[in-house]
This record gives C-alpha cells, structure tokens and sequence, in this order.
C-alpha cells in the first residue's frame, strides 16, 4: 500500500536506460517495490512501528524478541531478490559505464591531438612543403618531357 509509483510489467532495470555508445545502453531503473528493498522496508516498517512505555516492565524483553525476529526476517529466505543483487545489476551497469567514459576519453584524445597537427601547422612550414612539392613535381615533369622526346636516335 505503501508505494505509488510505477508498476508495470516490465523489470525494474528496463524503467531507464541510456544508450552510452553506438552500439551500447544501459539500464539502470530502479522500483521502490521490488522484492528485496520491500522486504527490508517491511522490516524496518515492523521495528519502526512498534513503541514501548516506561512504565512497561516488559518492554525491555518485548524490544528484544521484536529485534531478534527482525535480525531473523532481515536474512533474505533463499529465492528472494536481496538488495546486494540489485546493487551487483546497478554496478554492471556503472562498469559498462566506465568502460565507455575510457574509450570515449582516449578517442577525444586522439582527434583531440590530430587536429592539434592539422590546426597547429605555422604557415610558413606549410609555404614550404608546398613549394618542396612544387620543386619535386617540376624535375619529374622535366624528367618525364625529356623521356618522351628521347628516341633511339638520340640517345645513339
């Protein structure tokens, strides 16, 4: 009765998601009612209800029996999702997280670095390359000219 938030069919996980990479999303919903943050609700709920007089000569015995079947009821009975499994699905998620964060980090880095060269050149180094290239492609163009117009009867 406690819960008003959603309650579909689907898994808790499916609630939210987030694609983290091209081909890669995660999920990481969550539900206040799934079976193991309920059954520690219901508990703490128990303990949390219950309140003592001081004038009880009992209370002290009733606190402790009420505390022992907590401690009891809080050790999930096998086949019950517990909260640690919640928090192991939650933390694959973080992983696959992280793992993206890293790759996406090291490929900022390197377009990062490729555009620092093809931004950074001064303009003078490239004035010469370009006139280097300039001075290569005019010998193998004379190269080539002087070639085609060799014949055996030139070169004899």
């Amino acid at each position: 009765m406690w819960y008003t938030g959603e309650d579909g069919p689907d898994p808790a996980r499916g609630t939210a998601s987030a694609r983290i990479d091209s081909q890669i999303s995660v999920s990481y919903g969550l539900r206040a009612n799934e079976q193991g943050l309920r059954w520690v609700m219901q508990n703490v709920a128990s303990l949390a209800a219950v309140t003592y007089s001081q004038t009880d000569p009992n209370a002290q015995t009733r606190a402790n029996a009420l505390n022992a079947r907590i401690n009891t009821n809080l050790n999930v009975p096998a086949g019950t999702q517990t909260i640690e499994s919640i928090v192991t699905e939650l933390s694959g998620a973080q992983g696959a997280l992280g793992t993206a964060t890293e790759r996406h980090t090291q490929t900022n880095n390197t377009i990062a670095d490729l555009l620092g060269q093809i931004e950074g050149v001064p303009t003078e180094q490239v004035g010469a390359e370009i006139l280097a290239m300039q001075t290569r492609l005019q010998g193998s163009l004379q190269t080539t000219a002087m070639l085609y117009k060799l014949s055996l009867v030139n070169y004899v």
